[in-house]
């Protein structure tokens, strides 16, 4: 009996060896992997080809590099996006190998836009692909673009390295702020094979602001003041103020059941040097005009009456920012 038990146990013994030796057989090297940070999903514009799918490859190499400074990183893009059409999501995928050596990597992937044209004409059957494909995180962001996808993954970010990764913590920190839900890949779908719901997407959409207006309207401003003076525009802005003054509180009115104190909370989170880093800019756009001003006091008749208007300028003009802090 006893030999029979050891031959139980050294049989049991090399089943759970073998077991641990297969560990490692779907391991994935990362020279050997093609990270997605961001997926961009199109109507194809070829017949036959329903789907035109842009994803954003993470460039290692490039990321390094941009870390190290502007001028190191200014030819070196932390992302790589490729494009390619397919009849499927799966068959589009598929077609990327051509392009690349190395295989796409879905678990970092923080958005998958589609477009609007693609959107309106229903995404439940190519859905499939996100929810089989075993790479997928079920929490991917979830967006509808009115520009189609691929642009929106080709604006270049000022802070993160990569579109994806930044319009992923877009989503995060609106989350707090927005009166639109942020949805993923599984609230998405399951909404979407709800029988009583129906799946909703936050629209996406970028706005390029031409700087050329601002100038002109400056120029044509300065140029102004420099033939009429500077008390027509003095007037000018007191109508002005007002306006503002009267829009400020109308939109206080709107907005008071949704003001809480706490959101001065946390107090003194950081250190002094981070805190003076965070809010010069801030200061100075609003607060730092009076230094300009200070310059033409001097030229000024009634000088008291002027100190006494600026002080009331500086203590709505902070009224105004506290109650937009609330």
């Amino acid at each position: 009996m006893k030999k029979y038990i050891n031959a139980v146990i050294k049989i049991v013994i090399c089943i759970l060896v073998s077991l641990n030796l297969t560990s490692c057989w779907s391991a994935h090297e990362l020279n050997k992997l093609a990270i997605v940070i961001g997926m961009g999903i199109d109507k194809g514009k070829e017949d036959g080809y329903p789907v035109e799918m842009t994803v954003q490859i993470a460039n290692v190499s490039g990321i390094k590099s941009s870390s190290k400074g502007k001028d190191a990183g200014a030819n070196n893009a932390g992302y790589l996006n490729l494009k390619e059409k397919g009849k499927s999501i799966s068959d589009t995928a598929k077609a990327f190998n051509r392009k690349l050596n190395r295989n796409l990597f879905f678990s970092h992937n923080q958005v998958v836009i589609f477009g609007k044209d693609f959107a309106e004409k229903g995404i439940e059957n190519y859905m499939d692909f996100f929810l089989r494909y075993r790479e997928t995180r079920l929490l991917t962001w979830i967006l509808v673009s009115k520009q189609p996808a691929s642009e929106i993954l080709n604006v270049k970010p000022e802070l993160e390295a990569t579109p994806g990764k930044n319009i992923g913590e877009l989503i995060k920190n609106q989350q707090q702020v927005s009166q639109i839900p942020a949805v993923n890949l599984k609230d998405f779908s399951s909404k979407l094979m709800s029988k009583t719901t129906a799946p909703t997407a936050p629209i996406v959409e970028f706005t390029e602001v031409d700087i050329s207006v601002f100038i002109i309207i400056l120029t044509i401003t300065c140029i102004y003041t420099l033939k009429k003076g500077l008390e027509v525009i003095a007037r000018v802005s007191f109508i002005l103020g007002i306006v503002s003054i009267i829009t400020a509180i109308f939109i206080t009115i709107l907005t008071i059941k949704d003001i809480h104190l706490s959101n001065f909370l946390p107090l003194f989170q950081i250190n002094l040097k981070e805190f003076v880093q965070g809010t010069n800019l801030m200061m100075s756009i609003p607060f730092g005009e009076i230094v300009v001003f200070l310059m033409i006091f001097p030229y000024v008749n009634d000088i008291k009456k002027v100190k006494k208007s600026a002080f009331i300028g500086l203590i709505a003009g902070s009224i105004f920012f506290l109650s937009v802090i609330l």
